[in-house]
């Protein structure tokens, strides 16, 4: 996990899931449109991956307001996404 963190300072920008777990796992280049200048965006897709496995497979999922995931506590994804 440090790389995850050690990255955010090198980035132009954080997707709003990077910067609310405070980590960073995936890297993509943006081009800004008016400049052609290319940006480094870093975001956090283990929120996305946890999101869509939770929907995708529990039943009535939309209806739940609160879980308790069997993670361990360096888990921020987990916690994050089950408060979105």
């Amino acid at each position: 996990m440090p790389h995850k963190v050690a990255i955010i300072e090198h980035l132009d920008e954080l997707t709003e899931e990077a910067r609310m777990v405070g980590a960073c796992n995936t890297v993509f280049l943006r081009r800004e449109e008016t400049t052609g200048k290319r940006r480094y965006v870093g975001t956090n897709t283990d929120v996305v991956g946890i999101r869509e496995a939770f929907y995708r497979n529990v039943e009535g999922a939309e209806e739940v307001s609160c879980a308790f995931p069997s993670f361990p506590p360096s888990s921020p994804p987990a916690v994050l996404f089950l408060n979105t």
